[in-house]
């Protein structure tokens, strides 16, 4: 009956992530549809009646030359922002977050395989030829020998077993083409082999995923989502229907910054039909009566809902990029601090160099890059390969750590 009843719950489990993962992809699509709707009746507003308002209320009504040398500069200042909000929207959407090459993997444990194996050949014929002039001298060990396998072929055929084993729940033909058979071993060559692994990076002491069967460098997780793993992983955002990760976690930010100051100055137009309405209501008539004020209304309640909205998830990734963690490793990171407290040490996130050095680091700006590219709509690679990450552990003259610190390697 135990039985029974941990295998139903079992089932009921996996149908309710399937259920959900499928809702969320679906459900992705249409967010970003509701983005750009609710962004493009946000422009037709601000066009059509909260710039005409603004420049009516500073010059008055009737037409001058200040007032259409200050509504041009006004226009292109918004057009601008616009572009800076759109482009890094897309580019959030667009970006590959940072999934980890299956075929570079593959092609890693090809290329370290076949130097084991030849290590283990040069080894075996190094031994069989040390049992050759020991069999010269004594004709009893030769039976010995004879009689069971040697320990160096044992130890051989363990490794192919155990790298064999390496790469599980892959497709055959997949793994066939990737990895090669023991022909293609014939017309490698070793310099050539040393080489191309030399450009590798070093997968041997990295953790392999249970689900995409890849290695998994620090700060990578799997997104059950998008079925891949992904590099530095922040969590998945159902708005741009992808993972925010370490190639478009800057974009994503960025796109959080513009739009937050967009929706400031949004609310702050929203003043001048308030204070209309205000005014109308002293006078005794009804405000926001026509059509039209109803919809300015609605847009104005929709922007303050956006401010507390996109503000608060604004500030909350300035917080994480200034201390250099991701949403999920600020929960692992809490824990870490916890129990360190009890412990009445300090836990010190490895990871967090200082607040200047994750800045410039997270926008990857101050080495190559001036700082002035994150106010211009252009690319901007993420600083490093998404598999090193700078670390005080690594190199402690980083930063200046407490005599009672705690460092755990991630």
């Amino acid at each position: 009956m135990a039985l029974l009843w941990s295998s139903t719950k079992e089932n009921f489990k996996n149908c309710l992530e399937i259920f959900v993962v499928g809702s969320m992809k679906t459900m992705g699509f249409f967010l970003m549809l509701l983005v750009v709707v609710l962004f493009s009746i946000a422009l037709y507003a601000y066009f059509s009646t909260f710039l005409k308002l603004e420049l009516d209320f500073l010059f008055g009504e009737d037409s001058s030359s200040s007032k259409k040398v200050f509504g041009i500069f006004q226009s292109i200042c918004s057009i601008y922002l616009v572009i800076l909000i759109l482009f890094n929207y897309y580019y959030c959407l667009t970006t590959d977050p940072g999934s980890i090459n299956k075929e570079q993997y593959l092609r890693w444990k090809k290329i370290d395989n076949y130097l084991k194996k030849k290590q283990n050949g040069t080894q075996n014929n190094q031994q069989q030829d040390t049992n050759n002039n020991n069999n010269n001298e004594n004709n009893n060990e030769i039976q010995n020998v004879q009689d069971e396998p040697s320990s160096s072929t044992a130890i051989s055929i363990n490794n192919q077993t155990e790298q064999e084993n390496i790469v599980i729940d892959i497709e055959k033909d997949e793994r066939q083409k990737l990895l090669g058979g023991e022909d293609e071993f014939d017309d490698l060559n070793i310099d050539e082999c040393m080489e191309e692994l030399g450009d590798f990076p070093d997968y041997s002491q990295m953790f392999v995923c249970k689900k995409c069967q890849v290695a998994k460098p620090p700060r990578t997780h799997h997104c059950k989502i998008c079925k891949k793993c992904q590099s530095r992983m922040d969590h998945h955002c159902p708005w741009v229907n992808n993972c925010i990760g370490h190639a478009n976690h800057r974009y994503f930010v960025l796109f959080l910054q513009y739009l937050f100051i967009g929706n400031l100055y949004f609310a702050l137009l929203s003043i001048i039909p308030i204070h209309d309405a205000y005014i109308r209501f002293t006078e005794g008539k009804i405000p926001f009566y026509s059509i039209q004020e109803l919809f300015l209304f609605f847009i104005m309640l929709l922007n303050l809902s956006l401010i507390f909205c996109v503000g608060g998830l604004y500030f909350w990734h300035l917080y994480l990029l200034l201390t250099n963690q991701t949403t999920i490793e600020y929960g692992e990171n809490q824990y870490y601090k916890s129990e360190a407290k009890k412990a009445g040490n300090i836990y010190v996130n490895e990871y967090d160099l200082g607040y200047k050095t994750n800045f410039k680091m997270f926008f990857n700006i101050g080495l190559r890059t001036p700082w002035w590219l994150m106010l211009l709509p252009v690319k901007v690679k993420p600083y490093g390969d998404g598999i090193n990450f700078p670390s005080v552990i690594d190199n402690v003259g980083l930063r200046q750590l407490p005599p009672n610190a705690v460092l755990i390697k991630h």
